[in-house]
């Protein structure tokens, strides 16, 4: 055994669930704010590849360093599909090309400071040269195939196990997908994964297998991946066979995530790209840590597979982790996660059909003749589509679509009961694969043009699924409308709501902004149109303009940073632009002037004993209020008009009542019985709007009123001889009586409270009511005691007009 294998063993091969606690997620960042408490998605932070993917999860993972590190080849990372078992939870896993260690891969391997290298795979895979590159000891396992790698792998793994193991998992050897599903249980059991052709046992497994005395072998995926013939060769070697199997790779991917056996946590989740599941390798490491399962999506999307297993494990699940860039789980699958979840409610919705990507977004229109014409491309999915269905896609402007709480409706076309495309010059140009004939160009200004092409019908789903692709024009907004082209139209036909009676979905919209201002422009002071902030751009004076960190800024003609400009750069501001430079190593020069935003409104003032709910109009998103408020000394002479220094200033950060289409805000401290004059403003990070134009005023209702009992005798005096009918009670003050009849008043023996004796009428004088009873009172049993009780609002104060704030008692003894 060398010194590196020494200490892979004192490293732990096998290591068990017991060492999975503890891992923090540093280096990694939330990605959704509208997450529920109980469930949060994190992502590493900027990766844009599979090697800064890699070294993302590696330092995350390892954040003090590690004895050992796993290299393999991240463009054909085949070789190393069986690394997961050699890794563990000890050892981290990155990333190299054949002949190059990319910058992410050797900021990682400093960071972690590894003495030994351990190479998966033979020199064409990873080179001499990168060997030479890499730290500490190098050790090499590589094998003439991927199934001789993934054997010698599970013997290096047996060679330095405490217990030898008596079970494998085998997994087709021409897709990843299956045996990186395992990855997180073999690293934390040591169960080594082998490699198979589908329909042969490989040479190289057979051997490990006979070799070590394997037992029992778990065969992932269906007979698709590995044949049953497959399963029968190994059972005539005396091998116990059990198959986990799904209907594909997500759906055996949740199979392995539920089998009991492998012990994981249902409190978290690794999701991985199932079409792209390289990232699950470096991954499994770091699931196995925590103990999480890999749960593949389908690409682009979340997938059945994976949205169920998600739904069925909300009320568990605390942490996702979404392994990758956006390129590879893009925002709309964290999203799609997180609703599954229930961390975040899904919308009800009239859409049938899926269409990705579904968010929005904003692209500034290419020169059709420039460099890089396809730069305000975007390509579009339709998903779930039936084999014996004929589609259309439609292109149809952004503000004909209006969506309310997820139900899509659309613009009438006058009352042809046809949906209003708008007049539009983007294009369709390839749908699947194929040009379309569109002849774009950006001279184009309305749909009609010569070549033009905003409607393609007659289309068939191409193994369940429709791409296509949209090419801007002009500055416009465009929603891709994709539905079933089976009606008595061509057209999206809808009912009296304008709601679409043919099956359809809606792709994310396309904000087109101008072309871009040329390299050397001025611009005069110009409202700013729209903005992107994701994008670093704005629209102004017709032209669009980016922006980074290179350029010059100021904000009301003080300097400013990138970050101060971004921040405060909004739809209505002023901006001058100087010597605009394309190249963003060149520098711009932005002055900014910043407005703020306008006045909100009062709706409508809810006034109560000493609060008062304001409902307020016209609050921007992320705005904080501030509600002034003054007794009204102008009281019906019109509302107190507003002077600083005399209201009181009351800031409310957020509105009260979200599900509310007005922003709530509450005043307490108020005195009862006051008429009151409200004024609003808001601040948002432009500075506070000016007051509401119009003061709100209301009146605070009376105190509830705090009259009480003093006295209760009978006869005068509680212990008369004889019979009594009358019962006076003295109260604190003058009060007025509701009826005359006795209602709201009882009288019981405190012996036995359920027998009321019956009051026939009560009449009033000052701060004294006397009870008339039905039957007299009797004192032949001496010192019985009764409760009477006074309704809230029998009696009412005489100095306020209002009622006990609750009912009074009061016990009489005779």
């Amino acid at each position: 055994m060398t010194a590196a294998t020494s200490r892979l063993r004192r490293r732990g091969i096998g290591a068990g669930v017991a060492a999975l606690v503890g891992l923090t997620t540093v280096g990694f960042s939330a990605t959704s704010a509208s997450a529920a408490p109980n469930f949060e998605i994190t992502r590493p932070a900027q990766v844009a590849d599979r090697f800064e993917t890699a070294a993302s999860v590696a330092l995350a993972a390892f954040p003090n360093g590690a004895e050992n590190v796993i290299v393999a080849n991240g463009d054909n990372a085949v070789d190393a599909l069986a690394a997961s078992v050699l890794a563990g939870t000890d050892i981290p896993i990155l990333y190299v090309t054949s002949n190059e260690v990319p910058a992410a891969t050797v900021a990682a391997l400093e960071q972690l400071d590894p003495s030994t290298s351990w190479i998966v795979g033979g020199s064409a895979a990873v080179s001499a040269a990168v060997e030479g590159e890499l730290p500490g000891t190098i050790e090499r396992i590589d094998g003439a195939t991927r199934y001789e790698t993934a054997a010698a792998l599970a013997q290096t793994v047996v060679d330095n196990a405490d217990t030898a193991p008596t079970s494998v998992f085998l997994a087709r050897g021409d897709d990843f997908a299956d045996a990186l599903a395992i990855a997180p249980y073999a690293a934390k059991s040591g169960t080594p994964v082998l490699l198979t052709e589908t329909g042969a046992l490989s040479e190289a497994a057979a051997a490990f297998l006979a070799e070590n005395e394997i037992t029992e072998v778990t065969v992932l995926g269906g007979t698709a991946a590995v044949s049953e013939a497959v399963v029968e060769e190994l059972e005539a070697n005396d091998v116990t066979v059990e198959r986990i199997r799904g209907a594909n790779r997500q759906a055996t991917a949740v199979d392995i995530a539920n089998t009991e056996a492998f012990g994981f946590s249902n409190t978290g989740v690794a999701l991985v790209n199932g079409w792209r599941p390289v990232d699950a390798l470096p991954a499994s490491v770091w699931a196995a840590q925590q103990n999480f399962p890999i749960i593949l999506t389908a690409g682009a999307e979340l997938g059945a597979a994976a949205q169920g297993y998600l739904a069925a494990n909300a009320e568990t699940l605390v942490t996702g982790l979404a392994i990758g860039g956006t390129g590879a789980i893009p925002a709309s699958v964290v999203e799609a996660a997180e609703t599954a979840a229930g961390a975040v409610e899904a919308p009800a919705t009239n859409q049938t059909l899926t269409v990705t990507p579904a968010e929005a977004t904003t692209l500034v229109l290419a020169d059709e003749d420039g460099d890089t014409p396809t730069a305000d491309d975007r390509t579009y999915t339709v998903t779930g589509l039936a084999a014996d269905e004929d589609y259309r896609i439609t292109l149809v402007d952004a503000d004909s679509i209006t969506d309310e709480d997820g139900q899509i409706s659309f613009t009438e076309d006058g009352t042809t009961g046809l949906a209003a495309p708008g007049l539009l010059a983007a294009d369709i140009t390839v749908v699947n694969g194929a040009p379309t004939g569109a002849d774009v160009d950006s001279t184009d200004t309305a749909a009609g043009a010569t070549g033009d092409v905003q409607s393609v019908g007659g289309l068939s789903a191409v193994n369940g699924q429709i791409t296509f692709r949209v090419d801007g024009a002009v500055d416009e907004s465009v929603v891709p409308v994709v539905y079933v082209d089976g009606g008595e139209n061509t057209r999206l036909e809808l009912d009296d709501d304008g709601l679409p009676t043919e099956a359809f979905g809606v792709g994310g919209a396309v904000n087109y902004n101008p072309t871009e201002a040329a390299t050397g422009d001025d611009l005069a002071s110009s409202a700013v149109g729209e903005v992107d902030a994701e994008g670093d751009s704005f629209v102004a004076g017709g032209f669009s303009f980016t922006y980074d960190a290179n350029d010059t800024f100021t904000i009301d003609a003080a300097q400013a940073t990138f970050a101060q400009f971004e921040a405060a750069l909004q739809e209505g501001d002023t901006v001058v632009v100087t010597d605009y430079q394309q190249d963003a190593d060149l520098r711009s020069t932005f002055a900014l002037t910043n407005t703020t935003e306008a006045a909100p409104v009062i709706a409508s003032v809810e006034a109560a004993e000493t609060t008062a709910l304001l409902n307020i109009s016209g609050v921007a998103d992320d705005a904080s209020v501030t509600v002034y408020y003054a007794e009204d000394t102008v009281s019906g002479a019109g509302v107190q008009a507003f002077v600083a220094d005399d209201f009181t200033a009351v800031e409310v950060a957020a509105d009260e009542d979200e599900d509310e289409s007005l922003f709530q805000a509450t005043v307490t401290g108020l005195e009862a019985s006051t008429d009151y004059a409200f004024y609003v403003s808001q601040t948002t990070d432009r500075g506070e709007s000016p007051v509401s134009t119009a003061g709100g005023e209301d009146s605070t209702t009376a105190a509830a009123g705090d009259v009480a009992i003093e006295s209760a005798v009978v006869n005068e005096v509680n212990n008369g001889a004889g019979q009594s009918s009358t019962i006076v009670l003295t109260f604190s003050e003058d009060v007025t009586l509701a009826a005359t009849d006795g209602t709201g008043f009882e009288v019981s023996p405190t012996s036995q409270p359920a027998l009321n004796l019956a009051v026939t009428g009560a009449a009033v004088s000052g701060d004294t009511v006397t009870l008339t009873l039905a039957a007299p009172l009797d004192d032949t049993t001496p010192d019985t005691t009764y409760q009477v009780t006074v309704a809230a609002g029998a009696v009412n104060e005489v100095a306020t007009g209002t009622a006990p704030n609750a009912e009074l008692t009061a016990t009489v003894a005779y």
